[in-house]
């Protein structure tokens, strides 16, 4: 099944899931939604998450 949206998930250390999805809309995220999503939701800087995908 086709999604509009790109799904991300980490596995913290205690074992809960973070989680988050973002459209694939033909708009670019702005700065500061993508910075607040990843540090607040998926607890990760952008290293992190640039070495995962």
């Amino acid at each position: 099944m086709k999604s509009d949206h790109w799904y991300y998930r980490k596995v913290m250390e205690d074992g809960s899931i973070k989680h988050t999805r973002v459209s694939k809309g033909t708009g670019e995220i702005r700065y500061n939604l993508w910075r607040e999503i990843r540090n607040k939701q998926l607890q990760v800087t952008q290293e992190e998450f640039n070495k995962k995908i």
